[in-house]
């Protein structure tokens, strides 16, 4: 919760302070579509990242008023060390730098929010009961396979 949740607090409070400051600039906070919604075998990190979602909405209003930018970044799969590591799906990920990318244009453009990839914005407005099961089920499949995986290093 401090990693997914605190820090990004601390930081966009202690960037905007030096930021207000120079009198430009800006930040983005990475939350995640659909964490509104709670994903089963991942609970926790979730309700952190509904948290940076919703910190992230009201923080762009504050930063604007004081002419800096803030954006609430939520990509969906992306192509990352991570995702491998956790053995989730990799069909359909954005790579990295075309989520980066996107990023940087809608800091630069004063958007409040980029959802990158069209599968991440189609998840974002999905009903929650739907979204929960289908998020269910990837996740509790990966969960599985990392469950095996102990198994078998630990043998």
């Amino acid at each position: 919760m401090h990693l997914n949740a605190y820090s990004h607090l601390v930081l966009a409070h202690r960037f905007g302070v030096r930021l207000a400051e120079r009198g430009r600039g800006g930040v983005i906070l990475v939350g995640s579509p659909g964490a509104e919604h709670g994903i089963p075998w991942l609970a926790a990190h979730a309700a952190a990242k509904a948290y940076v979602n919703t910190l992230g909405r009201g923080l762009h209003a504050e930063f604007t008023a004081r002419g800096l930018s803030l954006l609430l970044l939520a990509p969906g799969a992306t192509a990352t060390e991570l995702a491998a590591r956790r053995g989730l799906p990799t069909t359909g990920a954005m790579p990295v730098s075309d989520c980066v990318s996107r990023a940087l244009r809608g800091l630069e453009s004063g958007r409040a929010v980029v959802i990158p990839g069209l599968a991440a914005r189609v998840l974002a407005r999905m009903p929650v009961r739907l979204t929960q099961r289908m998020l269910g089920r990837v996740m509790a499949s990966a969960a599985q396979r990392g469950d095996a995986e102990a198994r078998r290093s630990a043998s």
